[in-house]
């Protein structure tokens, strides 16, 4: 479901690993862009909009010729050293669009695009973001992918929303056995309310071995980072959502080892 902190946290998870020293690529795969927004790329207008963006890769890859080097495509930080980057805006929406058109093509894309940056040996993470959708464009990001984190609000269509990602990706296995549910986390808890403590029980019931233990509270601090353009933990560092996000870093780590 969107609204629910995916940018949020992806935009988290790759600040707080590249400060560990970690070497981290993100991949913006939602044409809204936001993630791309939290770190220095906005295109408020075709005129403003760069070359070389992730649909600009898909078309380059998609359509066998590879005019340029991967490298062209990938975005280096100066505020973020160790965090590296492929945008997006909403010229990917079109590309999807043209992508869909080849079943088999759609299906493979992400793979081997991810296969093409892991032999670059480079990056400890990648991190990618996809829009809250159920389609083939999704589907491939899983097909490519090891491990799925899931941010979910304690409301009913949050939770209903979360069953149905948790389902896709069972049929994403098909195509990709080593894909992995890695964790369940609440985002925008307020502990005091009724909802919370009315919906957690259901959730411990469907997935109590994939909840992370913890919640990441809503907060303002987040609103006001992201409205200046930065995720939470580098804009507003002490703050609770960030001290959320650390705890949570940590448990993700962890369960990737043990995974691993």
């Amino acid at each position: 479901k969107g609204g629910v902190g995916k940018t949020t946290s992806a935009a988290a998870f790759a600040d707080l690993l590249s400060r560990r020293g970690n070497r981290v690529l993100v991949i913006d795969a939602d044409p809204q862009g936001n993630l791309s927004g939290r770190f220095g790329y906005s295109a408020d207008s075709p005129e403003q909009a760069i070359p070389n963006y992730l649909g600009s890769l898909i078309e380059d890859r998609f359509r066998g010729i590879q005019h340029q080097p991967l490298g062209y495509f990938i975005h280096h930080l100066d505020e973020f050293p160790r965090i590296d980057i492929i945008y997006a805006d909403i010229r990917l929406d079109g590309v999807y669009t043209m992508l869909s058109s080849d079943n088999i093509a759609s299906a493979t894309m992400f793979k081997k695009l991810f296969a093409e940056i892991r032999s670059m040996d480079f990056y400890d993470y990648i991190i990618i973001d996809a829009r809250p959708a159920v389609n083939n464009e999704v589907s491939s990001i899983f097909i490519g992918c090891d491990y799925v984190l899931i941010p979910i609000e304690a409301s009913w269509d949050s939770i209903v929303g979360a069953n149905t990602i948790f389902q896709f990706i069972a049929k994403s296995r098909d195509l990709n056995p080593k894909l992995k549910l890695l964790g369940v986390f609440f985002t925008k808890v307020q502990d005091r309310t009724t909802s919370f403590h009315t919906l957690l029980p259901m959730v411990k019931g469907n997935w109590d071995k994939n909840l992370f233990q913890t919640k990441i509270p809503r907060n303002q601090d987040v609103v006001n980072a992201e409205n200046d353009g930065y995720p939470v933990t580098y804009r507003k560092p002490a703050c609770k959502a960030s001290k959320a996000y650390i705890r949570l870093v940590d448990e993700v780590v962890n369960r990737i080892a043990q995974n691993d």
